[in-house]
C-alpha cells in the first residue's frame, strides 16, 4: 500500500502512545456504539499531526464546501442531539427546575433529568400553533437537585407557565433564574448541555477542511487516521460527548457520498483508506466505510486495538477488491496465530497482510475468478394459503380500511391483538413521481413507534396499541386512504403468504400454540379528502405484515399483530417479475452424496467467532447438503445472494451445468 511517509511526530513509532488520541468504541445510554475520541491536549503529537497534514494538500482536486455539501451535511446530521459542553451561551433565558429528582424515574440509571428535559419540550411545544417550530430547551445544566436550562427569551414565558405540572408522579417548580451566575460553572456541576446544531455552514466549513488536506489526488488516498487529535474537527464539538460521537463517522461518509458523485468516480479517485491510530476497538463506529467506498484497494488500520476476528468480522466479504490490509500495531497480530492465512480466505484479491505478500498478483486473478455467473430472476411473490384464509382476509381488509375503519377494527382485532407503524423518511421518492403531489409527514410522526428515534421505555409500550378501542382510535387520526383495487390493478400490489405454527392459542386448550399465517403486503395507496370525490391529496407506498391466527373474529379469524412502514412513493417496478414467467416451483438438487467436509469447529460456537458467523456456517452447510457443492463454492454463492437460501438455490439451479468439477465435493 503506497503512502505518504509519515511526518511530524508521526514519524517514531515510540512517540504513539496506544491509546491517545483517536476513536474508541463506546456504548450509549440506547446501547448504541459509538466512537468515544480521547481529545490530546494539543501538544506533542496532536500539533504535530495538524501541521504535519500541511496546507495545500490537493487543492487543486480536492474536495468542496459547496452548498450541495452543506445540505448533504446538515441533512446526515439533522438526528443528532447536538450536546456540547456548556459555556453559558448570551442571549439565552436562564430557568430553574425542582422536583425532577422526585420523580419516578430518579431511580433510573439516567437519573431522569433527560427525561424531564424532553418533558417539558413536548409541553412547552403543545402550546404553540401547529405548524409551527417545535421548541427546544437550548442548553442544560446539573446543580445538585437543580436543573437549569437555557431557552430562546420569547420561549420562557411557555417553560414558566409549566410550573406545577406533574411529571412521572412529581411535581415540578419552575422559576425565571435571577442575575447570571451560571455563566461559568462551577468545578463540581455536571456540565452537559442538548442544543441542535447552530450553525451547520460552520460545520460544514470545518470539516471540508479536514477533508480537503487529507485527501491526495496522486495517491488516490483518503487519509482518516489520528482523527482524535485533528483540530478542524475537534473544534466542531462533535467529539464532546459520546452521542455526538456516534453520528460523526456516518455522517462524515454521508458527505463524501455526496462529493463523489457515483461509484466510477470513486473507484477513479479513492483507491486507499488510512484508519490508523483511532483507538478502534473493533470496526462497529467506522463500518459504514464499507457501504460508501466498498471497492477501495488498500486499507490501513495499524495501531488500534483490534484483538479477536470478531472484531473486524463485520468486514468479511466487504472490500472484494482489496489487495493491501495493514494490521500492524495491533494486538490481533499475537494473539490470532495463522491472522494472515484467514485474511487471504477473506478477501479473494489480497496479496499483502502488513507488507507481507500472502499471494501472488496471478493467484490473486485466479482467486477471484470463481465467481459464479448469477443471473437472478425476479420472482413474483409467493402465496401459500390455507384454505384460502389469508385471500379472503386481504380483499377484505383493505377496502374496509378505506371506508369504515371503526367497523374493520372490532371485526378481526381483539384484546391482545397489537398494531403499530412507523414512517421511513430516508426512502428517496421515485424519479417519474416528481409530479406527484407531496405532503408533509408530521400527521404521522405524532404517533408512530420509530425505535431508532423513541428511546424512553414508557413512550415506546404507549406507542404500541393493543385492543380494538386504542386501535380504532389511532386509525382514525391518520388521514383518509384509497388503494387501489386489489383485483383490478394487482400489479400494483405484492401480496405474500406463509403458515407461521406455534402461535399463542387464547383460549389456551393447545399449549403447544395453535397454526397461524403472516400475510406480508408491499403497496401503495392515495391520501384524499374525500372517498365520494376522490380527490388525491399525495400518493404513498408502504409495507405492511399482519399475524393472523384463529380467534373470534370475522370468519373465525383474528390479527395477532399488524405492523405498518410508511415511506415515500416508489411505485411497483420493484416487484415486478423479469427474466420470464416462472412455470414450476424451485426444485431441490437431490445429491447422492455424504454429508460435505468441514473443518474442524465448523458451525460450532467458538471463543471469538460472532453469532453471525456461526449462522453463515450452518447456512453454507446446508446449501452445500443440498447441492454438493464444497463449503467455499457454497459461500461463494451465498454472499452473492445476501444470505439468502432460496435465492441461492435458483441460483444454483441457473449455472450448475457451467460451474467447475472442483466446486463439488
Amino acid at each position: 500500500m503506497r503512502r505518504n511517509k509519515p511526518r511530524g511526530a508521526r514519524a517514531s513509532d515510540s512517540s504513539r502512545p496506544a491509546h491517545h488520541g483517536g476513536i474508541n468504541k463506546h456504548r450509549d445510554k440506547d446501547g448504541n456504539v459509538n466512537m468515544g475520541v480521547t481529545v490530546g491536549s494539543g501538544r506533542g503529537r496532536g500539533r504535530g499531526r495538524a501541521r504535519g497534514r500541511g496546507h495545500g494538500r490537493g487543492r487543486g482536486a480536492g474536495l468542496n464546501g459547496s452548498a450541495t455539501t452543506q445540505d448533504a451535511l446538515h441533512k446526515a446530521l439533522a438526528d443528532l442531539d447536538g450536546e456540547k459542553t456548556y459555556g453559558g451561551r448570551g442571549g439565552l433565558a436562564q430557568l430553574i427546575v425542582r422536583g425532577w429528582d422526585k420523580s419516578r424515574l430518579a431511580s433510573s440509571p439516567g437519573g431522569g433529568w433527560r427525561e424531564a428535559v424532553q418533558f417539558l419540550e413536548r409541553k412547552a411545544s403543545g402550546l404553540v400553533a401547529q405548524g409551527h417550530e417545535k421548541i427546544w430547551v437550548k442548553e442544560k445544566l446539573l446543580d445538585g437537585d437543580a436543573l437549569i436550562i437555557s431557552v430562546r427569551p420569547e420561549d420562557k414565558d411557555k417553560f414558566i407557565s409549566l410550573n406545577g405540572f406533574r411529571f412521572a408522579g412529581a411535581t415540578l417548580e419552575i422559576e425565571l433564574m435571577v442575575g447570571n451566575s451560571t455563566d461559568t460553572p462551577k468545578p463540581n456541576q455536571t456540565q452537559t448541555f442538548t442544543g441542535h446544531i447552530s450553525d451547520p455552514a460552520d460545520l460544514v466549513q470545518k470539516l471540508t477542511v479536514s477533508l480537503n488536506r487529507r485527501y491526495t489526488p496522486t495517491h488516490k488516498l483518503l487519509d482518516l487516521s489520528n482523527l482524535g487529535n485533528d483540530m478542524d474537527i475537534v473544534n466542531t464539538g462533535m467529539f464532546n460527548n459520546v452521542d455526538t460521537e456516534s453520528k460523526f463517522f456516518p455522517a462524515l461518509m454521508k458527505v463524501v457520498d455526496k462529493i463523489f458523485t457515483s461509484w466510477e468516480h470513486k473507484r477513479q479517485t479513492l483507491e486507499s483508506v488510512d484508519l490508523s491510530n483511532n483507538a478502534l476497538a473493533d470496526v462497529a463506529a467506522v463500518t459504514t466505510l464499507a457501504q460508501t467506498l466498498p471497492d477501495i484497494k488498500n486499507l490501513d488500520l495499524s495501531n488500534n486495538v483490534f484483538k479477536t476476528l470478531s472484531d473486524i468480522e463485520a468486514w468479511r466479504w466487504k472490500f472484494r477488491s482489496l489487495e493491501h490490509l495493514v494490521l500492524k500495531g495491533n494486538p490481533i497480530e499475537l494473539l490470532v496465530s495463522n491472522l494472515n492465512s484467514i485474511m487471504k480466505e477473506w478477501y479473494p484479491r489480497l496479496e499483502y497482510v502488513s507488507g507481507i505478500r500472502v499471494r501472488s498478483s496471478e493467484e490473486a486473478a485466479a482467486s477471484a475468478k470463481p465467481r459464479i455467473p448469477l443471473q437472478i430472476q425476479v420472482l413474483g411473490s409467493s402465496f401459500r394459503d390455507q384454505a384460502a384464509v389469508g385471500e379472503n382476509f386481504v380483499k377484505f381488509f383493505f377496502p374496509s380500511y378505506d371506508t369504515n375503519r371503526s367497523a374493520l377494527a372490532t371485526s378481526f382485532y381483539d384484546a391482545e391483538s397489537t398494531f403499530s407503524y412507523s414512517v421511513n423518511k430516508d426512502m428517496l421518492r421515485m424519479l417519474d413521481a416528481k409530479d406527484e403531489p407531496v405532503q408533509p409527514w408530521e400527521i404521522y410522526t405524532k404517533r408512530a413507534r420509530n425505535l431508532d428515534k423513541i428511546h424512553n421505555l414508557l413512550t415506546r409500550m404507549d406507542r404500541l396499541y393493543n385492543g380494538p378501542e386504542r386501535i380504532r382510535e389511532v386509525w382514525l387520526s391518520l388521514p383518509t386512504t384509497q388503494h387501489p383495487p386489489l383485483l383490478e390493478e394487482a400489479y400494483k400490489w405484492c401480496v405474500e403468504c406463509h403458515a407461521l405454527p406455534g402461535l399463542p392459542d387464547p383460549s389456551g386448550e393447545s399449549p403447544g400454540g395453535v397454526g397461524g399465517l403472516i400475510v406480508t403486503i408491499h403497496g401503495e395507496f392515495a391520501e384524499v379528502d374525500d372517498l365520494e370525490i376522490g380527490t388525491v391529496i399525495s400518493k404513498r407506498s408502504f409495507d405492511r405484515t399482519f399475524v393472523l391466527g384463529p380467534g373470534s373474529g370475522l370468519n373465525g379469524i383474528r390479527v395477532v399483530s399488524d405492523v405498518l412502514v410508511l415511506r415515500a412513493y416508489q411505485g411497483y417496478e420493484a416487484w415486478k417479475p423479469r427474466g420470464g414467467p416462472i412455470t414450476a416451483p424451485i426444485q431441490t438438487v437431490k445429491q447422492q452424496r455424504g454429508d460435505p467436509p468441514m473443518p474442524l469447529g465448523w458451525g460450532g460456537i467458538l471463543p471469538g467467532k460472532s453469532e453471525r458467523r456461526v449462522e453463515e456456517e450452518m447456512v453454507a452447510y446446508q446449501l452445500s447438503k443440498a447441492t454438493g457443492l464444497t463449503l467455499e463454492y457454497s459461500g461463494l454463492c451465498l454472499a452473492q445472494t445476501d444470505w439468502n437460501m432460496a435465492a441461492a438455490m435458483f441460483a444454483f439451479e441457473k449455472v450448475k451445468a457451467n460451474l467447475p468439477s472442483e466446486a463439488f465435493y
